[in-house]
């Protein structure tokens, strides 16, 4: 069904759009042809962190000015 969706959404970009739409669709492709399947990463064991709270500290705004330029 999502396929159908993408190809009518394409098939209905006017032509000024479609090699944008090209590049995009390219880089995504190579974004999820280049990641690891879930299944081959190695699990990492859960581990607990012993800490100690201290009382919250709060600071004065930070206010930011433009430098103007000589």
């Amino acid at each position: 069904m999502l396929l159908l969706k993408c190809l009518l959404i394409i098939q209905t970009l006017p032509e000024a759009a479609l090699e944008e739409a090209s590049e995009e669709l390219e880089g995504i492709y190579h974004f999820y042809t280049n990641r690891l399947p879930q299944a081959n990463l190695t699990m990492i064991a859960a581990s607990t962190i012993r800490g100690k709270l201290s009382s919250m500290q709060v600071r004065p705004p930070l206010a930011l000015e433009p430098e103007i330029a000589q």
